[in-house]
C-alpha cells in the first residue's frame, strides 16, 4: 500500500483553511496545488507529468523528492523564498502542460 499524506494548513494571510492533497510514492511525488507546485520547480525539482484524477483538479507528478517534509514546512510557515521572476516562468511552464493535457 502506498503511503499518502494530507496535509491541512492555515493560510494565515488569506484568513482561510487550506487543504493540499500530497502523495509520496515509492517514485514519485504528487500534489494537487499550483502554487507548491511552482516553488518547487524553482527549487530545482521538474514537474515530469500533469494528469487528471478522479477529480477535476490536475495532479502534478514530480520524482522522489528527499526534502520533501522539510519543503513543506517552511512552504507553508512562509519562511521559503524564490524568485520571483522564476517564479513567474514556472507557473507559465505549469500552465502550459496543464493546457497541453485538456486538448
Amino acid at each position: 500500500m502506498m503511503p499518502v499524506c494530507f496535509l491541512i494548513a492555515t493560510c494565515k494571510r488569506f484568513s482561510v483553511e487550506a487543504i493540499i492533497y500530497m502523495k509520496k510514492t515509492m517514485n514519485d511525488f504528487i500534489t494537487e496545488d499550483l502554487t507548491f507546485a511552482g516553488v518547487l520547480e524553482v527549487l530545482g525539482f521538474p514537474c515530469y507529468k500533469c494528469t487528471t484524477g478522479t477529480s477535476t483538479r490536475m495532479k502534478f507528478v514530480f520524482d522522489t523528492i528527499p526534502e520533501i517534509d522539510e519543503i513543506s514546512k517552511k512552504f507553508w510557515k512562509s519562511d521559503i523564498r524564490v524568485e520571483p521572476i522564476s517564479f513567474s516562468l514556472a507557473l507559465r511552464k505549469l500552465k502550459a502542460m496543464i493546457h497541453a493535457n485538456k486538448q
